[in-house]
């Protein structure tokens, strides 16, 4: 039996806050899958015993109840994606889950992530950030 056969999988969530309220237009919103969180899910598959993902602006959930969804599988590491007009609610989800979960691990990425990056790991309180292609660094991060 080898080291990394040994080791125990991962539980995963990943989060997208919800953008209803910050892109509002006079049309029904087009709501499409957010392809950087299926990268990133793709990629921690394999390294995964439980992988959620939580696009909380498909469903329109609250920044409390997407949460509530991420913890619900008492994940070792919770990953977020945002853009700039989202950076916000990301950081309220950090703060919740720290609340609720201190042990869980919490990773922040996105492009607002990526312009800005020590600026958002001081703003945020995530313990990690992905800068760049959030694949190849949240298979390292876990």
């Amino acid at each position: 039996m080898t080291a990394s056969s040994r080791r125990t999988k991962a539980r995963i969530s990943l989060m997208q806050p919800a953008d209803g309220l910050v892109y509002k237009w006079g049309r029904t919103r087009t709501k499409r899958m957010p392809l950087g969180l299926a990268y990133v899910a793709a990629a921690l598959e394999p390294i995964a015993e439980t992988l959620k993902v939580v696009d909380a602006a498909l469903d329109d959930l609250a920044v409390e109840e997407a949460v509530d969804q991420a913890l619900s599988v008492d994940p070792h590491l919770v990953a977020i994606t945002c853009t700039t007009p989202l950076f916000h609610q990301a950081v309220e989800m950090v703060a919740l889950i720290k609340d609720f979960s201190p042990r869980t691990a919490v990773v922040i990425g996105g492009p607002h992530v990526s312009a800005l990056p020590a600026a958002s790991l001081k703003d945020s309180l995530a313990d990690f950030i992905c800068v760049g292609e959030g694949e190849v660094s949240a298979a390292e991060i876990v």
